[in-house]
């Protein structure tokens, strides 16, 4: 965003430790990526990212951003991912956030939506129970990520509706 360069705007500030919180979802909802860009170095306008090992297609981009007055945006934009790998003009390749983490389709390990319904209210209260299970349909013991117990998304059938939410809360 120009404002942002042109100090129209505040600062982007990290939220749990990540400067930018960056979902790609495939559109057919096969494949979930949560990663993390970094400021580039030479200019901090710009943000890089490795991209995770998933296959080509057309996909969402959520991109959770925070700014310094605490004001919270998601910036949705779809893409056409291909995987052929390009050159970066300086030389400089992203280095991988060890917090990235992506799944798909033929994962060996699935999360069930135990307590789901077939339709809600408008203004009902959801809770949302999960369980982990391996290949094996053996429940998964899980770890905390990136500080938090969990980590969520609700997207709606038509993309207008993006929410990144964490079992303790959403800051």
């Amino acid at each position: 965003d120009p404002a942002i360069a042109e100090g129209r705007m505040p600062e982007i500030i990290p939220d749990h430790g990540k400067i930018i919180h960056m979902y790609l979802v495939k559109d057919d909802m096969s494949v979930l990526s949560h990663i993390h860009p970094s400021r580039n170095i030479e200019n901090k306008h710009v943000f890089d990212v490795l991209m995770p090992p998933i296959p080509e297609g057309n996909y969402f981009v959520y991109m959770d951003i925070t700014y310094e007055t605490g004001m919270t945006e998601t910036v949705l934009t779809p893409i056409e991912y291909k995987s052929k790998i390009e050159s970066i003009e300086n030389g400089n390749v992203p280095i991988r956030d060890p917090d990235d983490s992506w799944t798909h389709a033929k994962m060996q390990h699935k999360i069930i939506w135990l307590n789901r319904k077939d339709e809600y209210q408008p203004e009902e209260e959801i809770n949302l129970e999960f369980q982990a299970f391996n290949f094996k349909k053996v429940p998964t013991k899980l770890e905390p990520y990136i500080q938090m117990g969990g980590h969520g998304a609700l997207i709606s059938p038509d993309n207008n509706v993006f929410i990144h939410f964490h079992p303790i809360g959403t800051i």
